[in-house]
């Protein structure tokens, strides 16, 4: 699924108008960038973009319409325009790419009524390139968090969330798949006696492409047992090696995109992020967002920054400005 516009009146910290992500030529931007001043409500557009494709087919628990609605306001109205690709179309049993939603913040909103099917397609997440979906990097997002296996039915949930767990399952999913490397590794070298590099295992081989686009200077290695548990180590360009620990905070967060762009299958989802350039150095921003968009060139991103960097990398029409209100 992807954007096509979102209409907003009365909605808490976000302009009322209509905000397109529309192409002049037709067809939805790839890229967008929202930006404004401070409280312009850039984060507020990206999270009622969450609520409102949650509103239609839920991945967890949804916010009641008057979390939304401004202050002062009795009545709100949020209208989103999704567009669908053809199998999309055909999943959810409806003739037309563009689908628009009247959204109620009304205390006394009705229950949107839906086609089972087209309710379906929007509750719909797969963590594979194949399944389109919904996904938000908030500005909190961090890997300093505990590492820990998270469910399916957590996952899920969490995707639309600024949860604290939200990153809980990535680097525990990780060092599984080194691990799985490792043991594959292990049996086929007992079978040959001896194992070539080019014949050991490696489906970590997807995540360290990815980082190394964001983290020029990082190369996943592997697992290390330098502390005597087994973590995630990075090899760097001019020698050495590092845990996920030892990374900068700008590393941490090309880590984390990167291999949750990959772990997720983000190929061909709607992907809303806050703050692409968190923690980079201003130098870096350009190369480092043109980086993240290339790691799903077929999703479309809309990232809400401050950075005149990020911002100068795109055409006009790819930039959707915010004014606060007064």
């Amino acid at each position: 699924m992807k954007l096509l516009k979102i209409d907003t009146e009365n909605v808490r910290g976000v302009p009322d108008g209509s905000h397109s992500f529309a192409r002049k030529q037709g067809g939805v931007n790839p890229v967008t960038a929202v930006v404004g001043p401070r409280g312009s409500g850039k984060t507020s557009l990206l999270e009622v973009i969450v609520w409102a494709k949650e509103s239609v087919g839920a991945y967890g628990p949804l916010a009641k319409p008057t979390r939304w609605l401004r202050a002062g306001a009795s009545r709100g109205h949020v209208r989103p325009t999704f567009v669908l690709d053809a199998d999309e179309q055909r999943a959810a049993g409806v003739e037309q790419a563009e689908l628009s939603f009247d959204l109620s913040l009304a205390a006394d909103a009705p229950l949107l009524e839906l086609p089972p099917s087209v309710r379906a397609l929007f509750e719909r997440w797969l963590p594979e390139p194949t399944a389109p979906k919904l996904e938000y990097f908030p500005d909190n997002r961090s890997l300093d968090g505990p590492s820990q296996p998270v469910s399916f039915a957590d996952e899920k949930r969490l995707r639309p969330t600024r949860g604290a767990q939200k990153y809980a399952g990535l680097l525990s999913s990780l060092e599984a798949v080194a691990t799985q490397d490792a043991g594959l590794a292990i049996e086929e070298s007992q079978k040959r006696g001896i194992l070539l590099a080019d014949d050991r295992p490696d489906a970590l081989g997807i995540y360290r492409h990815a980082i190394q686009r964001l983290v020029p200077e990082l190369s996943l290695s592997g697992l290390s047992l330098k502390t005597g548990a087994p973590e995630l180590a990075f090899a760097l360009r001019g020698g050495g090696e590092v845990s996920t620990r030892e990374l900068s905070a700008g590393q941490k967060q090309g880590v984390l995109l990167a291999a949750t762009m990959v772990r997720l299958g983000l190929a061909r989802s709607l992907v809303l992020i806050d703050t692409p350039e968190l923690a980079q150095h201003g130098a870096e921003h350009q190369a480092f967002f043109r980086a993240f968009v290339s790691l799903a060139p077929d999703a479309q991103i809309i990232a809400a920054t401050g950075s005149g960097a990020i911002v100068e990398t795109l055409p006009r029409e790819q930039t959707l400005a915010l004014m606060p209100r007064h």
